[in-house]
């Protein structure tokens, strides 16, 4: 249905980018359909990442999604830079091998692991999100209970649980196993049910800490004033701020002292962070 891949040329990002930098954005996102595999004249996505992150001014660089077949050595050395977010959505899909090869993918379980270990080497507070499908065609509660366990497993951030969606005129469509819709339900809330457990620890972990918070609105509640944006590694950051004080579209250093299902909460530190991004 998509076609050929393609990929957009290199001087054309860094164009687009060097743009948005000087016209006040403090954040750039890397999206795109499988942008691990990007290449063009035999540059790959580390290429673009070592192009951006010598560019002049504060700014950092998230990058939306990625496969695990594609993180090699060289990309796992240039996420280290302090302007590389410490966030990655990384693909799993299923924690069965048997699921993750009938829906063609090119990694089994143990691989995932190994990639997930290598990102928490940089930083044991990299945050690392997942999809994860259930009810796929000849899913066992085997199969199931193998997501099931690679929740707590991995130490995801937040998992995007979707029920297998079924595609007239694809493989899967005719694949023999078809699980009807209120099992496939059933198996999506108790995958969210973990996940949103293991969310809520990985934001109780961050309490105490110092994170940079690139704030997206203000508003008040009771007469306080809050930030509200998200820090590099992708946590939602409720910030008390005093009354006077502006900090709308600035990267803010921000103290973490407590934590809920919604979020983070904070205290602001100082403003702006100049520097703070190497």
């Amino acid at each position: 249905v998509r076609g050929s891949a393609t990929s957009r040329p290199l001087p054309d990002i860094l164009a687009e980018a060097e743009h948005l930098i000087k016209s006040g954005f403090l954040e750039i996102i890397l999206t795109g359909i499988n942008i691990s595999r990007y290449e063009w004249e035999g540059k790959g996505l580390s290429d673009l990442l070592e192009s951006l992150v010598t560019m002049d001014g504060i700014f950092r660089i998230r990058i939306s999604s990625l496969e695990p077949d594609n993180l090699d050595h060289k990309l796992l050395q240039i996420i280290a830079h302090p302007k590389i977010c410490r966030h990655i959505h990384l693909c799993l899909q299923s924690g069965s091998d048997k699921i993750l090869s009938a829906m063609k993918r090119v990694y089994n379980f143990q691989y995932f692991c190994s990639a997930v270990q290598k990102i928490r080497k940089i930083d044991r507070f990299f945050n690392i999100t997942t999809d994860i499908i259930v009810g796929f065609p000849g899913e066992t509660f085997d199969d199931f209970n193998a997501s099931l366990k690679a929740i707590p497993i991995l130490e995801f951030g937040d998992v995007h649980v979707f029920p297998y969606s079924t595609r007239n005129g694809t493989v899967a469509a005719k694949l023999p196993g078809q699980i009807d819709n209120k099992e496939k339900k059933s198996r999506a809330a108790e995958i969210q049910k973990i996940a949103d457990r293991k969310k809520l620890d990985f934001y109780n972990s961050m309490v105490g800490e110092t994170l940079f918070v690139l704030v997206e609105k203000e508003f008040e509640i009771d007469q306080q004033k809050f930030a509200y944006g998200y820090s590099d590694n992708y946590c939602p950051v409720y910030i008390e701020i005093q009354e006077n004080t502006i900090v709308y579209n600035q990267l803010i250093e921000t103290h973490i002292n407590d934590a809920s299902p919604q979020g983070l909460k904070g205290k602001l530190i100082k403003k702006p962070v100049v520097g703070s991004l190497g």
